[in-house]
């Protein structure tokens, strides 16, 4: 699957939705890229931003752990 940045995604488990910020190797610099490198993170995870409350959160997801997030079947819409 193919994901861009701004994409809307959630893990495959479920969860909250998460916004992709940044792609390793493809949208970030090459110093940050190497920071991610260095803690064991690999060109093509998905740096992600979500809302736990109201405190921001981040993570680095492998793509195949995530789903675009499905806003047609989630009960979002439901409260309309």
């Amino acid at each position: 699957m193919e994901f861009n940045i701004g994409d809307i995604v959630q893990l495959n488990s479920g969860g909250p939705e998460m916004t992709i910020q940044d792609i390793l190797g493809k949208t970030t610099s090459k110093a940050i890229a190497i920071g991610y490198a260095s803690s064991g993170h690999l060109d093509g995870e998905l740096i992600c931003k979500w809302f736990a409350g109201d405190e921001l959160k981040t993570g680095v997801f492998k793509p195949e752990m995530l789903d675009k997030y499905d806003f047609v079947s989630s009960d979002i819409l439901t409260h309309f």
